[in-house]
């Protein structure tokens, strides 16, 4: 799936989903993680975690 498809199918916007994926540390607001996790069936865990900066 590509991240326009998934832009289509979850109204995310396509430069929101590119940075989520491309950029390290970049904050997004939940309700982008709540149409994830609707459209892949899941819970946040399964998409993301925490990983602490030393």
């Amino acid at each position: 799936m590509t991240i326009s498809e998934l832009s289509d199918a979850t109204g995310i916007n396509r430069g929101t989903l590119s940075k989520m994926v491309n950029q390290k540390g970049y904050s997004t607001v939940t309700g982008n993680i709540d149409q994830l996790c609707k459209f892949f069936n899941c819970k946040v865990g399964d998409i993301m975690e925490f990983i602490p900066e030393d």
